[in-house]
Parts: C-alpha cells; sequence; structure tokens
C-alpha cells in the first residue's frame, strides 16, 4: 500500500479524473460516513522499504516474484503498478488472461494478486463492507478475509436503524480492513457531466444516476 503512487496513476492513466484511495475501500459521497477517520496509506516509498526489512526481505531479497493478474483493458495500469511496487524492491510479473478466466480464477481462488473494480449497489457503505464479510462467498469475498470482530461489527451495522451508531461500526471496520490490509485500494472514481449554460438543475448522486426530474431548459 505504501509502495503504490496513485496519483501518479491518476495523473497520467485517468487525466486527473479520481481521487487517490488513500483513507480505505469506501470512496467519497457517502454524507454520513467519515472516510476521513481513516488514517489511510499514502505514498511512502522508504516506509516501504522498511516494512519489507521487518518482513525479513531487505531490498526484495528473498521475496519470491508475485503475479499480478489483469485483462488486457488494463494492462496499463498493471504494468505501472509493477514498476512502482518494483522500486520499493518487490518483483512483480504481469499475467493478461481474459475477463471470463480471471472472473473464474478470483471465484475459486487460484489468482492470489489481481486487479479489479467495486461500483456500488446502493448508496451506503455496506455494500462495499459486504466485500469482507468472511460468510460471504466468492464473489464478493474474493479475497477471503476473515476477521472475527469484523464480522460481529457487520452483522451489528445491518440491524442497527440509527444513521449515526451504523456510522461509528463502519469507521472501525474500515480500520481494520486498513490495519489487515487485503487489499490495495487505487482511486475513487469520478463522474463529468458538460452541459451547455441554459441547462440548470443537474445534480450529482452517490449511484450517479441520470435525475432529470428538477431539470430545466432556460431560453
Amino acid at each position: 500500500n505504501y509502495a503504490i503512487d496513485r496519483k501518479e496513476l491518476i495523473t497520467y492513466l485517468r487525466n486527473g479524473i479520481g481521487q487517490p484511495a488513500i483513507h480505505g475501500f469506501n470512496p467519497y459521497g457517502f454524507s454520513d460516513f467519515n472516510i476521513g477517520a481513516i488514517p489511510g496509506y499514502t505514498f511512502d516509498i522508504q516506509k516501504a522499504k522498511d516494512l519489507l526489512t521487518d518482513g525479513g526481505f531487505k531490498d526484495g531479497k528473498g521475496l519470491p516474484e508475485i503475479k499480478l493478474y489483469s485483462t488486457d483493458m488494463y494492462k496499463e495500469y498493471a504494468l505501472t503498478i509493477s514498476k512502482q511496487l518494483e522500486r520499493a524492491g518487490i518483483r512483480i510479473k504481469v499475467e493478461l488472461v481474459q475477463s471470463s478466466l480471471l472472473k473464474e480464477m478470483k471465484a475459486g481462488g487460484k489468482a492470489p494478486f489481481f486487479r479489479a473494480s467495486l461500483v456500488a449497489d446502493y448508496a451506503d457503505p455496506e455494500t462495499y463492507f459486504a466485500a469482507f464479510y468472511s460468510k460471504h462467498i466468492a464473489p464478493p469475498n474474493y479475497t477471503r478475509f476473515k476477521n472475527s470482530r469484523f464480522d460481529e461489527l457487520y452483522e451489528k451495522a445491518v440491524a442497527e436503524k440509527e444513521v449515526a451508531k451504523r456510522n461509528e461500526m463502519y469507521v472501525e471496520m474500515e480500520s481494520i480492513i486498513h490495519e489487515e490490509a487485503p487489499i490495495v485500494p487505487l482511486y475513487y472514481d469520478e463522474a463529468l457531466r458538460i452541459t451547455q449554460k441554459r441547462v440548470s438543475g443537474l445534480m450529482p448522486n452517490p449511484l450517479n444516476l441520470l435525475q432529470l426530474k428538477q431539470v430545466t431548459i432556460n431560453n
């Protein structure tokens, strides 16, 4: 997580569209969820090297080569990430496979390190946390993540009706994911809408739905 330069990814591969995913798995857009409460992972190549050293792999020596599985559509992302990780001493081999095969490998637990994305099914952080609940098989729990405290909080949060209490649990759940680091979040996507000056009332929403009820055309 510390070895990935997310701003570089967004600048050169996404034309500046998106936000670096440094605060956790849940993106911006949930009005009641305080994503800033999660310290997150900023780009710190020295910290990454120090952690490798602490793990017994100083300068990456003795660390086996890791395969990064991706589809051809995200080839540039995979290659850029591999180069960034190699700066810290983590040797990466990019393996491009068909989308259907990668989906099958993820479901069967045969792709230990892979590129993927997740879009919310509804406007609540639970849709993202469901991917780490141990009683959920793959999909959506492709990482096979299992943490008893996380599971306990997830079950309580699903049953909790008070938004404030539920979001307190969400912050702790996100903190557990941050600490365990089963994933490397890259960026939070953004959507652009271009309109003429005489169009007004077109507002964004968490699910990026095109809602035209309040849109007016001014002559």
